[in-house]
């Protein structure tokens, strides 16, 4: 299976965003809106499921009407362990843990696995992303070499 970059995830055309949180000033909201402007078809995970803002919510990738391309974590693993549980029974390849959602084993897991996991700022490498994203973008092009 390719290794995609983290820009031809986050180009995908249908993203489950899991751990989507109620508090709309939460990171994950910040992801799904800037996804949702740019006309891409998402599902919001959030394990009690119901709905928040208009958004239904459900309560794992498995209980999805269909299978997304690609899967963005804005949960904590360590808050919230049944996420890696969805994650490795959904089998979605593409996965895109934004900073601070996971770890080094966790990733290493996903890849033993066959999965293609990311991990870093999602806003970041969207395509034309713009204000401090963008800088964000450029420090870490500029300095860091690794995962994205």
């Amino acid at each position: 299976m390719p290794n995609k970059s983290a820009e031809q995830i986050l180009s995908s055309n249908t993203i489950a965003i899991v751990g989507l949180d109620r508090n709309r000033k939460k990171m994950g909201w910040n992801i799904f809106d800037e996804l949702n402007k740019r006309g891409v078809n998402l599902f919001a995970i959030n394990d009690n499921g119901g709905e928040s803002y208009g958004v239904p919510l459900h309560k794992s990738l498995q209980s999805l009407p269909q299978k997304p391309d690609a899967v963005v974590v804005a949960a904590s693993i360590k808050k919230y362990p049944k996420i890696m549980d969805d994650l490795l029974a959904a089998r979605i390849p593409d996965i895109f843990f934004q900073y601070g959602t996971s770890d080094k084993a966790a990733l290493n897991k996903l890849r033993e696995k066959g999965l293609s996991p990311h991990s870093g700022c999602v806003l970041m490498y969207l395509s034309n992303t713009a204000g401090i994203h963008k800088f964000h973008r450029f420090l870490q092009e500029l300095f860091v070499k690794g995962d994205k």
